[in-house]
């Protein structure tokens, strides 16, 4: 069976390409950490403010694996992207 931990660089590599098209826009770690607290502060308002309509709760597994698993990563990568990018850029050109 595969762990956790065989996942990560997996996953890691599939939002490389996408962390480095953000950190080329000038995009920030704290930018996209404010991203996801909005993300999960509208997800809160929408599920609050609609208290009788119960299939706003249908949000939460996909906006939970959103801000938890993708936009942390990308956040973690998009901190240590300057550093990763520098370098390959030293010591491979």
């Amino acid at each position: 069976m595969i762990s956790i931990y065989q996942l990560k660089p997996r996953f890691q590599k599939l939002l490389r390409p996408g962390v480095q098209r953000l950190a080329g826009a000038g995009v920030t770690a704290n930018q996209v950490t404010m991203a996801a607290v909005l993300l999960s502060v509208a997800t809160g308002a929408v599920i609050a403010l609609n208290p009788t309509v119960s299939a706003f709760l249908f949000l939460l597994p996909p906006v939970l694996f959103l801000r938890m698993a993708i936009l942390d990563r990308v956040d973690s990568l998009t901190y240590t992207a300057p550093l990763f990018f520098h370098f390959i850029h030293y010591y491979y050109y």
